[in-house]
């Protein structure tokens, strides 16, 4: 694989992941509103659920770095002696699943905030 070439599928990816971004923004400004406003039992469910669904997309992430670990591996050459991009994938992989068990954590205190305001 050439610069070139690397360098566009970068580019493509950045371009493709633009429209998530911004929705992903909004998103997080809803959820610091919620976080700010919670008072009932419901409101903290809500942030819950909002956080469940952080940690599923998190290790759906994970996962997907983890299989391209073995498609860098399977192609061999500069990826993985010059680029390192396997290493890349692994840390990658490992952010995702720590951003997953805090969202895990985030949604269980927010479940016993909901019991304490019951």
């Amino acid at each position: 694989m050439t610069k070139i070439s690397l360098l566009g599928g970068v580019l493509l990816s950045l371009a493709l992941a633009a429209p998530l971004l911004t929705s992903q923004a909004g998103e997080h400004r809803e959820v610091e509103e919620m976080i700010a406003e919670a008072k009932t039992a419901a409101d903290h469910e809500a942030i819950a659920a909002h956080f469940d669904g952080q940690a599923k997309e998190a290790r759906a992430a994970a996962e997907y770095h983890r299989k391209m670990i073995a498609s860098y591996k399977k192609m061999g050459g500069p990826a993985i002696e010059k680029w390192h991009l396997d290493q890349h994938c692994e840390w990658i992989a490992k952010g995702y699943e720590r951003a997953a068990r805090e969202s895990d954590r985030l949604a269980v205190a927010h479940r016993e905030m909901a019991k304490a305001s019951e």
